[in-house]
């Protein structure tokens, strides 16, 4: 009879225990989750957490023609962009930039994720198109006087460098990354398409003869877009052969190619529809060519960049107020990339 006490006095020691244990796991802190969701594409070697969506700017009212862009936000509010290009996790946007009435154009880089801005270039330097080399470093085409070169630079415009190149240059293209730089460049009186790395030094010219605007390079289809010398937009591969040519009686007068991510679609500027331009897209996969232009914009737009992961498109348009500002808009689809909504 005696043992029953004991008996009991154990079990409530052992509930307490089990009591005390409980609690004491639960006041275990948890490590933070990731501020976002692992993407089904990713750019770079090592996989990123993306933002589930960017918070930078301002949601603006969507315009109903416009069947493939949602969510549209401004980034931007009084400047003039020119140039744009998506660092490889697609953390950022880099642009070309000008303020009304200010002497010089600079390269500027918004966080996606809060909307916070900084200035690359510097306040003496004419910029004029930009690159990611990869998530810690750009490389721009600036000119200081009559010379233009190419800086390397830290995201926060520290460890600059200029890389000599062998020919001068005109505009970078905005989809060069680690491996290769591809560019414009001004032989005498002649602009050619040249591919280079990002050490410097010696350029390859692939074709001879071209506008002089920035090509687009995908490495996923292994091909080149740019503007010929006759206004054209063209496609060839990346030694410059098999060009494929976009007539401008069918696609207008066009402006800053760019690929997806996927090298499916190509994007660009055009002013077949509206003389202050509009933002267009075909599909390089099509069965008949030249392919259809799918017009994607309804109120302007001059510039346009897909997203590493081809799910949001980045444009510059007039359609908030005076001054051509930064936009961003998700693609609603992308079927030729991959990509399902």
């Amino acid at each position: 009879m005696s043992s029953t006490p004991y008996s009991l006095a154990m079990l409530l020691c052992a509930g307490a225990a089990i009591t005390a244990s409980a609690a004491c796991v639960q006041e275990i802190p948890r490590s933070p989750r990731p501020m976002g969701a692992m993407p089904s594409a990713v750019t770079s070697a090592e996989p990123e957490w993306l933002p589930l969506a960017p918070r930078a700017g301002q949601r603006i009212e969507a315009d109903a023609r416009e069947a493939q862009l949602d969510e549209p936000r401004r980034l931007t509010e009084g400047l003039d962009v020119s140039e744009l290009a998506w660092s490889p996790d697609a953390r950022r946007l880099g642009f070309v930039a000008r303020r009304p009435g200010a002497p010089r154009a600079s390269v500027e880089l918004v966080d996606l994720a809060d909307g916070r801005r900084s200035s690359v270039s510097r306040p003496e330097e004419e910029a004029s198109s930009l690159c990611f080399l990869d998530e810690e470093r750009v490389a721009f085409v600036a000119s200081s006087g009559a010379k233009r070169f190419v800086v390397s630079s830290k995201l926060d415009g520290t460890e600059r460098s200029t890389l000599e190149l062998a020919d001068e240059p005109v505009a970078l293209s905005p989809t060069s990354g680690p491996d290769a730089l591809w560019l414009s460049v001004k032989r005498g009186e002649q602009h050619a398409i040249a591919r280079g790395t990002r050490q410097g030094g010696a350029l390859r010219v692939v074709v001879p003869a071209s506008a002089g605007g920035a090509p687009s390079a995908s490495s996923a289809r292994a091909a080149i877009a740019f503007i010929g010398g006759d206004g054209s937009l063209r496609v060839a591969s990346e030694e410059g052969r098999a060009e494929r040519v976009l007539p401008r009686e069918s696609h207008g007068r066009a402006s800053h190619p760019a690929f997806d991510a996927r090298g499916g679609y190509l994007y660009f500027a055009s002013d077949r529809d509206a003389l202050g331009g509009e933002i267009y897209r075909v599909d390089l996969d099509a069965e008949v060519w030249p392919p259809r232009a799918e017009r994607l914009t309804f109120r302007q737009g001059s510039v346009a960049a897909p997203s590493p992961d081809d799910r949001w498109l980045a444009f510059a348009s007039r359609r908030s107020g005076p001054t051509v500002d930064l936009h961003l808009a998700r693609l609603r689809e992308t079927a030729r990339s991959g990509v399902t909504r």
